[in-house]
């Protein structure tokens, strides 16, 4: 295999292993269970028509990862860990 292979293959798994820590079933309630939801710090950062970016920070608590990507399906990702998720919406300009 080249570098190339392989960083790409590092790539892959890296995010994968993120994803799953990010999704891990026990994290959000389930019908036969009494967990408590995840709790997360959101941050939001907003592009405006004048390019002024606003930033908001929140704490998030998921209950459904469906519906909280339901209710963020329009943000675009930045950074996310297993407290913190940074989400950006571009601005809609003319």
């Amino acid at each position: 295999m080249n570098k190339k292979t392989i960083g790409a293959a590092l790539c892959f798994f890296l995010l994968l292993g993120s994803a799953a820590a990010f999704f891990h079933e026990e994290s959000f309630t389930s019908s036969d269970s009494k967990a408590e939801p995840a709790r997360y710090t959101l941050i939001l950062q907003q592009e405006m028509p004048d390019g002024e970016m606003v930033t908001e920070k929140k704490i998030e608590t998921v209950w459904s990862v469906e519906d909280f990507w339901m209710k963020y399906r329009d943000w675009n990702v930045v950074d996310q860990n297993q407290e913190e998720i940074i989400l950006r919406r571009p601005g809609h300009r003319k």
